[in-house]
């Protein structure tokens, strides 16, 4: 390959590379929060679980999310995973809650509930691990966030 050739390659890539950014030239990520992650009630040995996310559009333009997919890891223990593509479109500057619900698959369930019989204290809060993958509509790259924190076991499965 000559030279010129080189320096053809490399001024078509920047050309396409800065095509790109004007699409979205000031795109934010949408900031996703959870507010909430429960246990509900039950006394099965495939616990279900209830995940309320609220995501917030920083930008002056509607996300149209077209699917969110998400996996849920408690005390280590990857307990359930899903996906859906039924997430309303969120206005410029506004926010949408969105609740998620999933069963524990069977060995995640199981794992947890054997790690939550030998845990002394019951009280204590259990680590919990979220990803979410949101993809949204056009040419924006889908994206990746984990959030962690502590979920406490509801009071009626204790007895």
């Amino acid at each position: 390959m000559t030279a010129l050739h080189k320096y053809i390659g490399i001024i078509i890539t920047l050309l396409m590379l800065s095509a790109c950014a004007t699409l979205q030239p000031h795109f934010e990520e949408p900031d996703i929060k959870v507010s909430s992650f429960r246990l509900l009630p039950g006394n099965t040995v495939n616990p279900t679980f209830e995940i309320g996310l609220n995501i917030s559009n920083p930008n002056d333009f509607a996300l149209d999310v077209k699917g969110l997919s998400y996996s849920a890891s408690i005390k280590g223990n990857q307990v359930f995973s899903g996906v859906t593509n039924q997430i309303p479109k969120i206005a410029g500057y506004g926010s949408e809650n969105i609740s998620l619900t999933g069963q524990a698959d069977l060995f995640g369930g199981l794992s947890l509930v054997v790690d939550l019989l030998q845990q002394k204290n019951l009280d204590k809060p259990i680590e919990y691990e979220l990803e979410v993958k949101i993809s949204l509509g056009g040419v924006i790259f889908p994206i990746y966030v984990t959030k962690t924190g502590e979920i406490l076991l509801p009071q009626n499965s204790r007895s």
